[in-house]
């Protein structure tokens, strides 16, 4: 492709996408890359036409040393050169993902779009220019379809989201490596792009070439797909907005919401929709729900009256005779015997105690299980039933020995000289009748961790009376 089907590949795309409007403020963030100064170029071009203004963010992440801090100075002095506006931001980026613990990755992105959104705020700007292009775009389809996404996921990057736009999302890499040669538009190689220690360039590196040689140009066709997806999503959004007006309660005073079980009249795909905006809308967030929770809420819908569900968030399920009520930030009743149906991952709220943090790990990730009060290392794959957290009923049962020598749950405490007052107040994380660990005493010998072990579930108490 030469150099003015470039300019109006992108223009077209642009437009198409409605991405500005005469007399935009932009916020472009220029890395000095190969994309990112191909971007810079391309909105420069548009600049008189347009009536647009630059506005360039350069992020300095800490993290390469020289290397990055000639990037600063390369994408400095180019905007010198074009009289561009330039503002530099210098992070610790290693330090701010070990504080909201995340990984390298997702802490320069956050880097970045603060410092964007920032300048964006300061100088009262209109849209933030960020230069992902097609084979961006496949990657990201690829990496969220490997994690089990939904259809919103496998939309993978939206050309435009709120003020974001992204100008080159339908150029590929080769295109634009092309241009900036026929151009002489100078940039920056960044060598970490090298290293298969992130997970997006081992799909660039490794998975993406091989895919090539089954179907040829296999990003254009991902990216299509993602055009595809995007649509779907749309219409979903649309619909879900529908459902919900139509069957759903918000009484925003008492912090819950109702669902009318006349929702069971809508395609299963559409009350999952519903489910997850109730979720998001009481809580501000919906990140952490996936599939299995949205199923449960299902199952919730079609249950019997006076069932319960906890869920992410600190936010309870209850099946009422016309409705299933969602409430949040109330106590789970520590008298109750129906319990809490866990969902791995998760945190439940557990009263006074405090809250029960669940994850999986697998056993080649982890070589240390410290031992400590309130934190439990299991063997998940000898757990048979659905893990409930409750008190003691009738036929509850510990395995005290490593040759499975059972005790029932009442003959421990007895033998434990616990109060009979205390008895009915202490949490139990339960295999059906097989106790798994009573909280603040012991766990059962059955479900300890052996050479055997693939998958280990960490139980963690967090807060009230736990000690860590």
């Amino acid at each position: 492709m030469g150099v003015e089907p470039m300019k109006k590949l992108v223009k077209d795309y642009m437009r198409k996408h409605q991405m500005l409007k005469y007399g935009d403020k932009v916020i472009a963030g220029i890395s000095g890359g190969p994309d990112s100064m191909c971007m810079l170029h391309q909105l420069l071009e548009l600049k008189e036409e347009m009536g647009i203004e630059i506005l360039v963010v350069h992020v300095e992440h800490g993290i390469r040393g020289s290397e990055s801090e000639e990037d600063a100075r390369f994408v400095a002095n180019y905007c010198k050169e074009k009289k561009i506006d330039f503002y530099l931001f210098k992070e610790n980026v290693g330090h701010i993902a070990k504080k909201r613990r995340m990984s390298i990755e997702e802490a320069g992105r956050v880097a970045r779009y603060e410092a964007f959104q920032k300048i964006l705020l300061q100088h009262h700007g209109d849209k933030i220019a960020v230069a992902h292009n097609l084979n961006d775009q496949a990657e990201t389809v690829l990496f969220h379809l490997f994690r089990g996404t939904g259809i919103k996921g496998a939309g993978g990057i939206q050309p435009v989201n709120g003020r974001i736009i992204r100008p080159l999302l339908d150029s590929d890499r080769e295109e634009i490596l092309l241009y900036l040669k026929k151009e002489r538009i100078p940039f920056r190689r960044d060598k970490t792009n090298d290293f298969d220690c992130y997970s997006r360039n081992k799909i660039r590196h490794h998975i993406l070439p091989v895919a090539d040689t089954i179907v040829s140009n296999s990003a254009v066709h991902l990216s299509e797909a993602a055009k595809v997806f995007r649509e779907a999503e749309d219409y979903l959004e649309e619909k879900t907005r529908k459902a919900y007006e139509q069957y759903v309660l918000e009484k925003e005073n008492e912090n819950k919401i109702i669902v009318s079980c006349h929702i069971r009249e809508e395609h299963p795909l559409i009350q999952k929709y519903v489910f997850k905006m109730c979720i998001k809308n009481l809580s501000g967030k919906s990140k952490d729900i996936r599939t299995v929770h949205l199923e449960k809420m299902q199952d919730l819908l079609n249950g019997q009256v006076g069932r319960k569900l906890n869920l992410p968030y600190n936010i309870n399920g209850e099946k009422e005779y016309t409705s299933v009520l969602f409430y949040k930030g109330r106590e789970w009743r520590e008298t109750s015997n129906r319990g809490i149906d866990i969902i791995v991952p998760g945190q439940y709220d557990i009263g006074s105690l405090g809250k029960i943090s669940v994850s999986l790990i697998e056993r080649r990730d982890c070589c240390s299980f410290p031992e400590k009060m309130y934190t439990k290392w299991l063997d998940y794959d000898k757990i048979k039933n659905n893990l409930c957290l409750r008190n003691r009923k009738e036929g509850d049962y510990i395995t005290i020995s490593k040759n499975c020598c059972r005790q029932k749950l009442k003959a421990y405490y007895i033998n434990e000289k616990i109060p009979r007052d205390e008895r009915s107040k202490i949490w139990l994380l339960a295999d059906d009748s097989h106790i798994i660990w009573i909280i603040g005493y012991r766990i059962s010998e059955y479900y300890k961790i052996t050479e055997k072990t693939k998958k280990i579930l960490k139980v963690q108490l967090m807060g009230g009376k736990a000690d860590g």
